[in-house]
This record gives C-alpha cells, sequence and structure tokens, in this order.
C-alpha cells in the first residue's frame, strides 16, 4: 500500500514581541517612517544628500556649488530642491551677491533625527566630521535593514493574531526566506527583540 505523501510544511512562523509598540526599536522605525514621509530618502537618494551637505554647510550653497559637490546634474538637482523647498525643509536666502540655499528649522531637525536614528550614538559625534558620502553610505546601510524590518512589523500587525510564517513575510519584504529570516533572526533576541518565534505542530515556525 502507497503510503500518502505530507504535505510540505512551512518555517517557523514569526510573531510580533510581546508590546512590541512600546519597543525602542519599534518606535525607531515608526519615527523613520515619518522622516521617510518629509524627506523622501528611500525612493531618491540626491533629497538625502542634499540635507546632509547642506547640514555641513550652515550658510548655505548656492545651486552650482551643490552640482558641483555632489556631482549631479543640475536638472535632476533642481528637481530634488523644488520637492524639498515644499515641504519646507530648504530655502532660498540671498548673501551678498547670490542666492544660496540652506535648511530651514525643521530641515535641520529632520537630519538631526535622522542622525539619531540610523547612527549608534556612540558614532554621532564622530559621523559630524565624515564627508557626505561616508555619511550617506553608513545612512543607506542601515535605512535597508530599518525598512526590512519595519515592512515585517507593519504586515504582523496587520493580522488578527499578529503571527505570520517565515515565507509570508519574506514575501511582504520582498526577499527569499533565507535572507529575511537573516534580518529578522537579529532582532529575536535580546537587547534588540521585536519578535519572537512559535511553533505550531506539523506547520513550523512562525513569527
Amino acid at each position: 500500500m502507497r503510503g500518502t505523501s505530507e504535505p510540505p510544511r512551512e518555517s517557523s512562523p514569526f510573531r510580533a514581541g510581546r508590546r512590541s509598540e512600546s519597543n525602542p526599536l519599534a518606535q525607531r522605525f515608526e519615527l523613520l517612517k515619518q522622516l521617510n514621509e518629509t524627506i523622501d530618502f528611500a525612493k531618491s537618494v540626491i533629497q538625502l544628500d542634499v540635507v546632509l551637505v547642506l547640514h555641513e554647510h550652515k550658510d548655505g550653497l548656492s545651486v552650482d556649488e551643490l552640482c558641483v559637490k555632489l556631482g549631479e546634474r543640475r536638472k535632476a538637482l533642481l528637481d530634488a530642491l523644488r520637492k524639498l523647498e515644499l515641504k519646507r525643509i530648504i530655502t532660498k536666502k540671498d548673501v551678498e551677491d547670490k542666492q544660496v540655499i540652506v535648511l530651514t528649522k525643521k530641515g535641520v531637525s529632520c537630519v538631526e533625527k535622522l542622525l539619531n536614528i540610523l547612527l549608534p550614538r556612540t558614532e554621532v559625534s564622530g559621523a559630524q566630521s565624515l564627508d557626505t558620502r561616508s555619511k550617506r553610505a553608513m545612512l543607506l546601510d542601515n535605512l535597508v535593514e530599518s525598512h526590512y524590518i519595519y515592512t515585517a512589523i507593519v504586515a504582523l500587525g496587520e493580522k488578527s493574531d499578529k503571527t505570520l510564517s517565515l515565507e509570508k513575510l519574506a514575501e511582504v519584504m520582498g526577499l527569499s526566506p533565507e535572507r529575511a529570516k537573516s534580518y529578522l533572526d537579529v532582532f529575536c533576541l535580546p537587547p534588540n527583540r521585536i519578535f519572537r518565534r512559535i511553533q505550531r505542530p506539523g506547520k513550523g515556525t512562525f513569527l
């Protein structure tokens, strides 16, 4: 008699940790989302570059000076400046015989919050001395991780039982299960714990 084949098992599910919404890391990701809605750094690194270099040059820079420092085409830069000005992140100021671009108080606040969120506290002061390219590289490394983890938090939060399989989470995150697991595992252990694994007989592990 031929045995019946068992249905494929899903890997262990993941569950949002208890009171993850009050977890400092979860709060960090939520604040990051809010800042992204203002600066839009996830879609356009030009806007991120602009605010970082203006944060270094408190007296402002002209459009031509920004083009040179950032190595961007004038048209692309002007588009980024227009969007940032509409959101009141930057403003124009006349200085002697030229017009310069400076950060507004709102812009300065956004950049400082971004640096505090994405750079370890011990590195924030040291990061002030880095050039824009190095600082951006550090920020983008953290942004990638933060984006994936925030996506997972939102996906779990939308489920009534706050639980999803690794395969489902990986699909939402746009990653392979192995890659998604490498990000999620870091946040299943103290002191960064946001998620926890649970075992379901015959169905594997979930978050």
